[in-house]
């Protein structure tokens, strides 16, 4: 069983979409996976969702924006840890599949390649708070 608080910060760093993406808490199962436990076990982030837990909801995000700057370490770890159970879940590896699905079968030829070398070196495809 989650602490009750985990939830608040897994949704902050993946909230869902309104066209059928699931929150985190909507995804992952409980018990946790052995890393995402380790990672909401390190003192840093098991103070972070226990502060979480007792903020107004409309300062939660700010709270964790400041987190990701404080203590980037376990910020990163707790947010890889997070990706790497939601991505895994049935629930988002269906999304996952019905995206791949649904998309065009032949290359565009207006792709233009080097687009995504750009987005590999700038890390532009990382989220961020």
């Amino acid at each position: 069983m989650p602490n009750n608080s985990q939830p608040i910060l897994f949704d902050i760093l993946i909230p869902g979409t309104a066209d059928g993406w699931p929150s985190a808490s909507e995804a992952i199962g409980w018990p946790l996976e052995s890393a995402l436990q380790d990672a909401v076990s390190r003192p840093a982030v098991a103070a972070l969702v226990d502060e979480l837990a007792m903020m107004p909801e409309e300062a939660r995000k700010d709270r964790v924006r400041s987190f990701e700057s404080s203590d980037p370490t376990d910020f990163d770890h707790i947010y890889a840890s997070l990706l790497a159970v939601y991505y895994g879940s049935p629930q988002v590896a269906q999304k996952v599949r019905y995206v791949a699905e649904s998309g065009p079968r032949e290359v565009s030829p207006h792709f233009e390649r080097s687009l995504i070398r750009k987005v590999a070196e700038t890390d532009a495809g990382r989220r961020r708070l």
